[in-house]
């Protein structure tokens, strides 16, 4: 975030338009009389995107390599990955949508050797963040970070011996270390939590112990048995019911959760695998509607399977949640639960 803005603010129709607060990570939409008032009080960078589009939250992959093997993670993929030139390309594509904030994963961004290329190239428009497990977070990277993102997520699934078990090793004092070099340094730090059933019970303790003592923000993930992942780590519906009620009271400015929200995929949200294939939510390859190699990202958004379906269908709760809890196929009854 530079020269003390405030807001993003990205144009739409009739004078309305979309804000985001870099350092609450809050997005709004806002009605004309609404926007004017911003513009007026606030200190605002004004997007100019080339396409009309809702789109204001990418998550993009950068690449599948990593350290660790979690036994939950999403990462199972053996893809023929994009080369940076065309990781740029894509970036590229994506400032002409408009898209105000640009989150990348992985694998563990931080292995990625062009990091602190694409994140100098994504944040000339768009904010960025990356989310790390912590064990390459060092002085000489944080100072580079300084001014290219607006926060870095770091993952913390439980205290020592419950993280350790998540995570495959032993990586707990380099995410706590990581978390206070980046704080040192003036860098907002997300901690993000995937509950399972190995250490949801332990989550309430930890979230006191994330705001409290840490004295960071914290956001639960979504667990999904996605390919050869096991389903008897997902939660029920019963357990995710009294996780919520755990860490509810624990601070709304400070947690940020899935439970239970209007899901944003296809509408406003849309995600890219290192690969290029394009889908609504990340957690649903099977969703992916187009890739960026063969298609233009705009073409895919306007023009692809499952984001048109999405675009007339309202999802009253997560949809990755509503397919793995149904058939496990997808349908046009199943996000509509």
């Amino acid at each position: 975030m530079s020269g003390g803005t405030e807001f993003w603010f990205k144009p739409l129709l009739n004078g309305e338009g979309i804000a985001y607060n870099p350092r609450s990570y809050t997005f709004s939409y806002l009605n004309k009389k609404q926007a004017q008032k911003l513009l007026a009080n606030h200190r605002c960078k004004i997007i100019k995107p080339k396409f009309l589009t809702p789109f204001w939250l990418c998550f993009f992959d950068l690449s599948y390599k990593c350290n660790l093997n979690c036994i939950h993670c999403h990462n199972q993929y053996k893809m023929d990955e994009l080369t940076f030139e065309q990781k740029i390309d894509v970036i590229r594509q994506i400032h002409e949508l408009g898209v105000l904030h640009i989150s990348f994963g992985g694998g563990e961004p931080t292995l990625y050797p062009k990091l602190i290329d694409i994140l100098k190239y994504a944040s000339k428009n768009a904010t960025c963040s990356f989310v790390t497990n912590g064990c390459f977070i060092n002085e000489k990277l944080v100072k580079q970070l300084k001014g290219l993102v607006t926060y870095v997520g770091v993952s913390l699934d439980g205290f020592r011996e419950t993280h350790a078990k998540m995570r495959g090793s032993d990586i707990f004092d380099k995410a706590i270390n990581a978390i206070k070099l980046l704080k040192k340094y003036g860098i907002q730090v997300r901690v993000t939590s995937t509950p399972t059933k190995i250490n949801y019970k332990e989550l309430p303790d930890l979230g006191k112990f994330i705001i409290n003592e840490l004295r960071v923000t914290w956001k639960l993930m979504v667990y999904m048995p996605e390919g050869n992942r096991r389903d008897d780590l997902c939660l029920s519906e019963k357990e995710e019911r009294w996780l919520y009620k755990k860490i509810r009271n624990l601070g709304k400015e400070k947690v940020d959760y899935y439970f239970n929200i209007p899901c944003p995929a296809g509408k406003s949200v849309f995600s890219i695998y290192a690969n290029g294939d394009v889908s609504p939510c990340g957690f649903l390859p099977q969703l992916v509607s187009g890739n960026v190699r063969e298609r233009p990202l705009i073409e895919i958004l306007r023009e692809g399977t499952f984001f048109k379906l999405l675009r007339i269908v309202k999802l009253k709760k997560c949809l990755s949640r509503s397919y793995w809890r149904s058939e496990k196929g997808f349908s046009l009854k199943i996000p509509m639960q």
